[in-house]
């Protein structure tokens, strides 16, 4: 494995890991949750400047409203359960899932 791929890995499992210990230590988690998401949407929906919306087809934007749902899904019952349990084992089992 080329050494700026290992790199890459790292620093992403390092941010990822740090990501869920802010979320797991600040009390007001589901909201921050919910502006990650919405933030993560504006930042990605500028491709649609790239792309008109009716070159897509209605199959693949039920498999983007079905993708979206499931993400906003795991995202608030991830933080959900950071509330109910310790990170040591609510990460390990959400990540697992």
């Amino acid at each position: 494995m080329p050494l700026a791929a290992l790199l890459l890995v790292l620093g992403a499992a390092c941010c990822h890991s740090t990501w869920n210990l802010l979320v797991k230590a600040h009390p007001r988690r589901l909201e921050i949750q919910g502006g990650a998401l919405v933030v993560g949407t504006l930042l990605c929906a500028p491709v649609l400047l790239a792309y008109h919306v009716g070159d897509v087809p209605p199959a693949a934007w039920a498999v983007v409203l079905v993708s979206g749902v499931l993400e906003t899904s795991y995202v608030f019952a991830l933080a959900a359960a950071y509330g109910a349990g310790d990170l040591s084992l609510v990460y390990p089992v959400a990540r697992g899932v």
